[in-house]
């Protein structure tokens, strides 16, 4: 970068000192611009690099979502956890608990019930085990222990909200500690809770996970051979451009 040239450098009032640090404050003063321009640009590059790490990889969570979720009459054990999912929802229609059905829900298909997390729960003073799949939370426990018989608690995920309850610290004794709250999403009614053997917290990451692909449009995360976000824009010459304000150059 050349320095453009001060009319005081030739000025006779003033010192060869003064004209030589008046010329390297120039030059430094250049110097220092470009350095700021080029780490501009630099940390432009960065957060888009950043920004598209983190769709890629919910662009992977998605597709290991939606593969699991599409494996029925593909993998057997994936067609018979779904089949014995669906008995269980059919008999939770009948069912005459006097807490459900929570919802007005109707029956989804077997082959749209394939079960994305299993894991065994505490309800109350039962064991039992809790279902998730795409658009459903199922939970089955004893309802009289010793007895036989089992208790059907089945929510759609867009209806509801988790929320977790601590009970003290996790030891031998209590496990698992935390609680699990379901709670309806229109008005904040609680409608049952349990103890998860994953972990409160993983559990409800987990259905948080699902809930947000449910959601979100799968456009959002579709990236083309090339890449994502930086090859909106040509990387050497015009992204840098972009990044300080400019507008870009599209061809």
């Amino acid at each position: 970068m050349i320095a453009a040239k001060s009319p005081y450098i030739n000025d006779a009032s003033k010192t060869e000192f003064q004209k030589s640090k008046e010329a390297v404050t120039m030059v430094l003063t250049a110097f220092q611009k470009q350095m700021d321009e080029e780490l501009s640009a630099r940390l432009g590059r960065k957060n888009c690099q950043v920004m598209d790490r983190l769709a890629m990889m919910q662009a992977y969570k998605r597709e290991a979502v939606m593969l699991m979720r599409g494996s029925y009459g593909l993998c057997m054990l994936a067609t018979k956890a779904a089949n014995k999912f669906h008995g269980y929802a059919k008999e939770n229609r009948g069912s005459t608990g006097i807490d459900t059905p929570h919802m007005t829900m109707s029956l989804l298909p077997a082959s749209d019930q394939v079960p994305l997390l299993a894991c065994r729960v505490m309800f109350g003073g039962s064991a039992g085990m809790c279902y998730v799949t795409y658009h459903e939370l199922l939970l089955v426990t004893q309802s009289i222990p010793l007895l036989g018989g089992n208790h059907f608690s089945l929510v759609l995920l867009n209806q509801i909200t988790l929320e977790i309850q601590s009970s003290g610290k996790k030891s031998r004794l209590n496990p698992v500690p935390s609680v699990v709250l379901v709670k309806r999403k229109s008005n904040g009614t609680e409608l049952f809770s349990f103890r998860p053997s994953a972990g409160a917290h993983l559990f409800k990451d987990f259905v948080d996970a699902i809930t947000n692909i449910a959601q979100e449009s799968p456009e959002a995360v579709n990236f083309s051979s090339q890449g994502g976000l930086m090859n909106l824009f040509d990387e050497k010459a015009s992204f840098a451009k972009a990044a300080l304000g400019g507008e870009p150059e599209v061809d």
